[in-house]
């Protein structure tokens, strides 16, 4: 099994072990910045996607050509999304 079908196998599995129910999160009212790679996968997006529908005051920010490890390898585009997620909501 090659190493990036382990990490999938174990990033599917710690999605779904989370059984917090999504009302938990609808209380969550501070504003909250979800950054996602472009190269993230389908099943990560699909609970970034319910998380950021979840979450009242959500900002869902796409980083182009990152995958899981995007603020290590993107650390200035990461960098530049939350120093402009923090000035636009103070």
């Amino acid at each position: 099994m090659s190493a990036r079908a382990i990490e999938f196998f174990f990033d599917v599995g710690s999605l779904s072990a989370d059984r917090t129910d999504r009302a938990a999160y609808a209380q969550i009212t501070a504003p909250t910045l979800i950054l996602v790679g472009e190269r993230t996968t389908p099943a990560e997006l699909h609970v970034v996607g319910k998380l950021a529908r979840t979450l009242l005051h959500a900002t869902l920010q796409l980083i182009p050509d990152a995958g899981h490890m995007g603020p290590i390898t993107l650390a200035a585009q990461v960098n530049a999304a939350i120093a402009g997620f923090i000035a636009r909501v103070g």
